[in-house]
């Protein structure tokens, strides 16, 4: 696992991990799928276990590690976590008009 010194790589380590979980125990993720990410999801967690580093990295790498390896209370987790992006309304950026168009004073005429 890459380096997780710092808080943005460490959320970003943990939205990871806890996105591969959510979609492992999804079912309708295929089996093979799901018994591929499992593994993953175990295997980094058994490394986060023995992480090395300061302390705050030993810390949140410790506790890390014990939820993902701890099935009710990663079930837990992820069933409070929100399972689909909240889109804004209102039209996508150039949908009033349609930019990749040419001006037509631009195509010429084809004689």
């Amino acid at each position: 696992m890459p380096g997780t010194t710092d808080a943005v790589s460490r959320r970003i380590a943990y939205r990871t991990l806890l996105s591969l979980a959510q979609v492992a125990r999804n079912p309708a993720t295929t089996p093979d799928v799901a018994a591929e990410l499992d593994s993953r999801v175990h295997d980094a967690a058994s490394a986060l276990a023995s992480r090395r580093g300061d302390a705050t990295e030993r810390a949140w790498a410790s506790s890390l590690s014990r939820l993902l390896l701890d099935p009710q209370q990663l079930d837990k987790l992820l069933a409070a976590r929100a399972r689909a992006v909240n889109v804004p309304p209102g039209s996508p950026i150039g949908a009033e008009s349609d930019w990749m168009a040419m001006p037509e004073s631009n195509l010429g005429s084809i004689d």
